[in-house]
């Protein structure tokens, strides 16, 4: 109860240092006694007899101003201590959940191709497990989109596996339907150039008044020249996915694709989709539910 209350009267006295009020009381005050300092000339009876008071007023909305300050100090330093160690245990949840997924693609990845296609329903239901798991904010959802083609030979994500929150993803992306579309430009970038992207900013092909979440990261799964999809993760809050949360899930990704290429034996070698993608929709990124 007593840091409960400690919390809430440190986020107080934030936030009137934040606002400047505390900044405007001290120049105040010191204005205040400056000009009650002034007005002790005699000839000022009125003022004579207020100054003394005014410069006592004065001086204790000073000392309380800086006692806030001081206050609001002690707190911020507080609460970056706990978000430093709430980092540090999040990075230690995320370095276990990431060998034990490393654990499992190995074994995926020394299979024969046909034992390892068996595998990749359990193996991609795994890969968005663990997206929608490092993340320590609430609410998160991921999906892993496999890349496919249609009848026509047209590249598709559809059927996504999702995980994290109860509603599924249910956004399709048909290059028969949508050929410049971002989403397929973006399947060939590196993943290190994978950014965090939340409402703030405007995204190609995406409506954010139209999605329950406001924040997403999204990592392309590809060796070589092979795509095989994209692990993506968000999020209902701007300022819920961390850059803990990006670097794991381009790491994720990148065990997924060294068990999809594990699965696709000789045909890895034949498979040239980033040319391919590159032809179809110019632009950045994607907008996957």
């Amino acid at each position: 109860m007593c840091d409960a209350v400690a919390m809430w009267l440190g986020a107080c006295a934030l936030w009137f240092r934040d606002k400047y009020i505390l900044l405007l009381i001290t120049l105040i005050a010191a204005v205040a006694i400056a000009v009650a300092t002034f007005a002790k000339a005699p000839e000022n009876v009125f003022m004579s007899t207020w100054a003394p008071r005014v410069t006592v007023i004065a001086a204790i909305l000073a000392a309380v101003s800086a006692a806030i300050d001081k206050f609001a100090d002690r707190h911020a330093k507080k609460l970056e201590a706990r978000s430093t160690e709430a980092e540090r245990k999040a990075g230690a949840r995320a370095v276990i959940r990431l060998m034990a997924f490393l654990d499992y693609m190995e074994k995926v990845s020394r299979s024969t191709p046909g034992a390892a296609r068996q595998q990749m329903p359990a193996v991609r239901l795994a890969a968005a497990e663990l997206a929608s798991q490092i993340p320590s904010a609430p609410d998160v959802r991921a999906s892993f989109y496999p890349l496919t083609k249609d009848a026509s030979g047209n590249y598709q994500m559809t059927e996504p596996v999702s995980r994290g929150r109860p509603e599924d993803a249910t956004t399709e992306f048909r290059a028969a339907d949508h050929p410049t579309h971002s989403i397929w430009r973006e399947l060939t970038t590196p993943a290190k150039n994978c950014e965090i992207r939340d409402a703030r900013t405007p995204v190609p092909d995406l409506d954010w008044g139209s999605k329950p979440y406001k924040t997403f990261v999204t990592v392309p799964v590809r060796v070589g020249n092979a795509v095989f999809g994209m692990l993506t993760a968000n999020a209902l809050k701007v300022g819920d996915l961390t850059e803990l949360d990006r670097v794991s899930l381009i790491v994720a990704a990148r065990m997924l694709a060294l068990a999809e290429a594990a699965a696709a034996g000789d045909e890895l070698k034949t498979r040239n989709d980033v040319t391919t993608l590159k032809s179809l929709g110019p632009g950045t990124i994607e907008g996957a539910s």
